[in-house]
């Protein structure tokens, strides 16, 4: 997730580390857990790989920041992954969906069980359990 994030991050504008570590938070929340650690590493062998350059930026106050941009190449395997990603979405969705549906038959299911187990007025658990016996 953290390899989308920055890609996706960096195809929207070219950023140094800090300016991409908020970027990244805004753009993925909580989904994604930013170290920066990782995020340097990640950025490191993403450049060995050719998603991504960087090139040294001084500006005329403060201190010289390494900033990076996506590849022709880093776009494609961005444009790769999100399909990925949105495929995965779907079945997560449907997942969820059947799931929901699932929870909600059952919970009617067991409101009509128990309704059926109830006792009429008169008639204790144990002749419900009768009455039902002797109407299946």
């Amino acid at each position: 997730m953290l390899e989308v994030a920055i890609l996706s991050s960096l195809a929207d504008s070219d950023s140094h580390g800090y300016e991409l570590f908020d970027q990244i938070e805004s753009l993925a929340g909580s989904l994604v857990c930013v170290d920066s650690g990782t995020m340097y590493r990640m950025l490191r062998e993403m450049e060995q790989a050719g998603l991504v350059a960087s090139s040294w930026q001084t500006p005329e106050a403060g201190p010289s920041r390494r900033v990076y941009a996506v590849t022709p190449e880093g776009l494609e395997a961005l444009d790769l992954m999100a399909r990925s990603l949105a495929q995965r979405a779907a079945v997560m969705q449907r997942l969820a969906d059947g799931a929901a549906r699932t929870v909600e038959r059952s919970r009617r299911e067991a409101k009509n069980s128990f309704q059926d187990e109830a006792p009429s007025q008169g008639t204790s658990r144990a002749g419900a359990r009768e009455e039902r016996r002797e109407r299946e």
